[in-house]
């Protein structure tokens, strides 16, 4: 059973976290960072298995999901940017501090890895993974989920969350209850051109995307609408100066039905597929070839 814990940021906003601690043979710990709108309950079995394979891992709720958040003292401050101005960097503080002899290791799903560049601790981290990670202006999308974005982000999004005062779960958005200024900032980003990078000198006045310089393993599903190589490249593109190698899964040539955007977590999809990133953690040389059971 996981600690469930709570983790103060510098501007006092309390995050609902679990905490899944390695019993033998410690390897290292994880940051497990969820997908936008996806609770850290859809990772708990994920969070466990690494836990067994000897590696402590931390998975939450960024604020204004879930009840991370929920008594922040000042709303303002419960936005989509400083899931990684903040919230990231508590975190990881967080496991610095109480495993200091142990290397972390950062698992980001989708926007997990779209703000690791905002991290200001990131120099703590040893090796990044991102899972189905993109750039996420509308138009690079395929037809249709083009054309549902930018109704969602122009209309959709902006229309609910200021009539409701937040987010709710409905048939065009799946997740979880989202606060009203994560919604519209990621309404915002996604009808920008240039993403996040649009707000870079503005509500973004400093960014470290090009200060990372740790490998980068990028894992991409090839059944998944949202991580296209046009998104995913267009993302990566952010971290120029991070060596980064792209592992292209074809589901189907894999031995699983469909994977998508987030079932790589799901317990129906379980081991071995879970054990890439733990493959890419412990070899030894710098990109790891993908493991033969891949290739099948």
């Amino acid at each position: 059973m996981p600690k469930r814990i709570t983790i103060t940021t510098s501007d006092k906003v309390n995050l609902d976290a679990f905490l899944f601690e390695a019993k033998e043979a410690i390897k290292g710990t994880i940051l497990l960072n969820p997908g936008l709108g996806i609770p850290k309950e859809f990772y708990q079995k994920y969070a466990a298995y690494l836990a067994e394979q000897g590696y402590s891992c931390l998975v939450y709720d960024y604020r204004g999901i879930g009840e991370s958040g929920a008594q922040a003292p000042d709303k303002k401050v419960i936005n989509l940017r400083n899931w990684g101005i903040v919230d990231m960097v508590a975190t990881t503080d967080y496991l610095y501090q109480k495993y200091p002899e142990q290397k972390i290791y950062f698992i980001g799903h989708s926007i997990g890895g779209q703000v690791a560049g905002l991290m200001k601790n990131h120099h703590l981290i040893e090796r990044f993974i991102f899972v189905n990670t993109t750039h996420g202006y509308w138009p690079l999308f395929n037809f249709p989920l083009n054309i549902f974005s930018a109704f969602m982000w122009y209309l959709h999004m902006p229309i609910t969350a200021n009539l409701f005062g937040y987010m709710p779960r409905s048939l065009t958005y799946r997740g979880i209850k989202m606060a009203k200024g994560v919604a519209l900032e990621w309404a915002a980003w996604s009808r920008k051109k240039n993403y996040i990078a649009h707000y870079f000198g503005k509500n973004i006045p400093t960014n470290f995307y090009e200060n990372i310089t740790q490998n980068i393993d990028v894992i991409r599903f090839e059944d998944d609408p949202i991580a296209i190589p046009r998104t995913v490249n267009a993302m990566m593109a952010y971290y120029k100066n991070a060596p980064i190698k792209m592992h292209a899964i074809d589901p189907k040539k894999s031995g699983a039905k469909r994977v998508g955007h987030s079932g790589f977590f799901s317990e129906k999809l379980g081991k071995p597929w879970w054990d890439l990133p733990l493959e890419i953690i412990e070899r030894k040389d710098d990109f790891p070839p993908m493991p033969d059971w891949y290739k099948r």
